[in-house]
């Protein structure tokens, strides 16, 4: 990201927007697995088949999550870089300054 877009308030008002949007995103998939999972604990039958629909719904569960985790992670980094940039340029660090938990990168 250049340095001049890493400062602008609408980078970060897009970042902000993002990670909604992600977070999201994340919760209307654990409440689908919740809600199918209430519903098959409803549901009459053998335990054995419950526990194969269970399995199954973990894998669609951990399908569905795997590319927003990944995208939660990088809008984490950005984020972290943008407020970073935003902090280092406001107030510069000299060698002999203590440096504050807020200046550092995680």
């Amino acid at each position: 990201m250049p340095h001049s877009d890493a400062l602008s308030p609408l980078a970060y008002d897009e970042l902000t927007g993002d990670l909604q949007h992600a977070l999201a995103a994340l919760a209307d998939v654990e409440f689908a697995f919740q809600s199918a999972c209430e519903r098959l604990n409803d549901q009459s039958g053998p335990e054995a088949g419950k526990n194969r629909v269970r399995q199954q719904l973990e894998a669609e569960r951990c399908r569905r999550r795997e590319p927003l985790i990944r995208r939660l992670d990088e809008l984490d980094r950005r984020m972290k870089a943008l407020v970073f940039s935003r902090s280092s340029e406001q107030a510069p660090v000299s060698p002999e300054a203590p440096v504050r938990a807020s200046q550092v990168l995680v």
